[in-house]
C-alpha cells in the first residue's frame, strides 16, 4: 500500500485528544477514530440518517465517567453543530485519504453533514480495498473448493428448494406492502405542491415588499454615504438575511454593516448578543406586541424547555398568520399591502425622521425580506435541506436534523422585526 494510505483512520492509532465543549463544560475527547467508533457511527447513521446524531453518538461513546458530570446523548445533540466541529477536523486532518473527500464536500453543508458525506466516500473506498487485496485469497480458494466433492451443498439446495413456497409468500407481502405505500408515497407528492400553493401569496408579497425597499434605497440619497458603501450596505444586510439573522435588539448598531462572509463563524459572533438575559428582554418586547399572546406564550415555554422543534412549529404559525393577514382582500376590499405599504412607511418617516434614518431604517427591513425569503423558501420537493431553518421541512416532518436553539432564537428575532415592521406600515 502506497505512503498517501498508511495513515487511514482503520489502520493506526492516534493519541490526540481535542476539548468539546459541551453545556459549559470542557471535556476532553480522544480524536482516533477507530472500527469500533466506525461501525457505531455508520450504524447511527443508517438507522436515523441524522449526521449530528449519529456524531454525537460516538463522543457520547468516548466520554468517560469522572469527576465532571457526563451529558447525556441527547443533551449532546440539542448543542449547535460547531461544538463537534474541533472533534471532526481532527479526525479528518489525521487522515489524508478521508481529509480529500471532506474538503471536496460542498462548504455550505454544516460540518457534520460534510463529514457524513466524506466518511460514506472513505468507507466505500476501503470496502473495495479490501475487496481488491482479498482478492487472491479467494480465487485460491474457489480453485480448492473445485476439488472436493460438495454433495453437502446439493443437500443444502434441495433444503432450499423445499422452501420456495414461504419464498413465493414473502415476495407476495412485500408486493403488498409496496401498495400500501403507493398511496402514501402520492399523498406526500401532492402535500407539497398543496404547499406549493400556500406559500405562493406569502412569498408574493415578500417579494413585492423587497422589491419596493430596493427602489426605496435607490431613491434615497444621502450626501455623507458613498455610492460604492451604499451598495456594500445592502448587500451585507441581505447576506445576514440569508443566514437567518435580522436586527438583534442588543447588538450594536452598526454589527449588521459588517461582511458575514468576513468573519470565521457568524452564527457564533450573532449569538454572543443572544445570552439568556437578551432573551428575556426580547420576550418582554414580544409581549407587548400585536400578536396571539397565547400561540407565544406556549412557544417561549417550549424555548426554555428545550422542546425547539414544538417551539419552532409555533413560531411558524405566528410568522404565517401575520404575512397571510397582510394579503389584498377579495370582492374589492384591499389591505395596504407590499409597494403601498412601503409609500405609506416612506411618507411616515419623512415627516418623523431625517433622511438618513430613511436609508438605515430600510435596510433594516431588506434584511428582514431576505431572511423571511429564506425561511419561507420552497422545499424543492425536499431533495436537499437547506442549512437554515425552513418552514416546508419543519412543517411537514421532513428535516433530518433537529431543531436547534439557535434556529428558534431566529425565529423569535423575525417574529419580533417583523411586528415592528407591519406597525410602521
Amino acid at each position: 500500500m502506497d505512503n498517501e494510505n498508511r495513515n487511514g483512520t482503520f489502520m493506526f492509532l492516534s493519541d490526540k485528544h481535542v476539548t468539546i465543549r459541551l453545556g459549559n463544560i470542557d471535556y476532553s475527547v480522544s480524536a482516533h477514530f477507530s472500527l469500533n467508533d466506525a461501525e457505531l457511527y455508520l450504524s447511527y447513521l443508517e438507522d436515523s440518517g441524522d449526521a449530528k446524531y449519529a456524531i454525537a453518538a460516538v463522543i457520547y461513546s468516548k466520554l468517560e465517567d469522572g469527576e465532571q458530570p457526563k451529558p447525556t446523548l441527547e443533551k449532546i445533540c440539542n448543542e449547535d453543530d460547531e461544538a463537534f466541529t474541533s472533534f471532526i477536523l481532527a479526525v479528518v486532518n489525521d487522515c489524508q485519504d478521508l481529509k480529500k473527500y471532506y474538503d471536496e464536500t460542498d462548504r455550505g453543508y454544516m460540518p457534520t453533514q460534510r463529514f457524513a458525506l466524506a466518511y460514506k466516500r472513505y468507507h466505500k473506498f476501503w470496502s473495495e480495498q479490501l475487496i481488491s487485496s482479498t482478492k487472491p485469497l479467494c480465487d485460491t480458494y474457489n480453485e480448492i473448493t473445485q476439488s472436493i466433492d460438495l454433495t453437502l451443498v446439493s443437500k443444502m439446495q434441495n433444503s432450499l428448494c423445499a422452501c420456495q413456497p414461504a419464498f413465493i409468500e414473502a415476495k407476495k407481502m412485500a408486493q403488498e406492502v409496496a401498495a400500501t405505500l403507493s398511496p402514501a408515497l402520492i399523498q406526500m407528492a401532492q402535500t407539497a405542491q398543496e404547499v406549493a400553493s400556500q406559500l405562493a401569496p406569502i412569498q408574493s408579497a415578500m417579494l413585492e415588499y423587497a422589491q419596493a425597499f430596493q427602489e426605496l434605497l435607490a431613491n434615497v440619497k444621502i450626501p455623507t454615504v458613498t455610492e460604492a458603501d451604499r451598495n456594500r450596505l445592502e448587500v451585507n444586510h441581505e447576506r445576514w438575511g440569508k443566514l437567518g439573522w435580522t436586527i438583534i435588539p442588543n447588538a450594536p448598531l452598526k454589527f449588521f454593516r459588517r461582511d458575514p462572509s468576513s468573519l470565521e463563524n457568524p452564527n457564533k459572533v450573532a449569538m454572543k448578543y443572544c445570552s439568556a438575559k437578551d432573551m428575556d428582554e426580547l420576550f418582554s418586547s414580544l409581549k407587548s406586541q400585536t400578536v396571539n399572546q397565547s400561540d407565544l406564550s406556549s412557544a417561549m415555554f417550549c424555548y426554555q424547555q428545550r422542546q425547539y422543534k414544538a417551539c419552532a412549529l409555533l413560531l411558524f404559525g405566528l410568522i404565517d398568520s401575520k404575512l397571510i393577514r397582510r394579503q389584498p382582500r377579495r370582492d374589492g376590499e384591499n389591505r395596504a399591502v407590499g409597494r403601498g405599504a412601503v409609500r405609506k412607511l416612506k411618507e411616515k418617516f419623512r415627516s418623523e425622521h431625517n433622511i438618513e434614518e430613511l436609508f438605515f431604517m430600510a435596510l433594516d427591513y431588506k434584511n428582514l425580506m431576505a431572511c423571511l425569503e429564506t425561511l419561507f423558501a420552497f422545499g424543492d420537493n425536499f431533495k436537499r435541506e437547506p442549512p437554515v431553518i425552513n418552514r416546508n421541512y419543519i412543517d411537514h416532518g421532513m428535516n433530518s436534523r433537529h431543531v436547534r436553539k439557535r434556529d428558534c432564537i431566529q425565529l423569535f428575532l423575525a417574529l419580533h422585526n417583523l411586528l415592528s415592521f407591519l406597525e410602521y406600515a
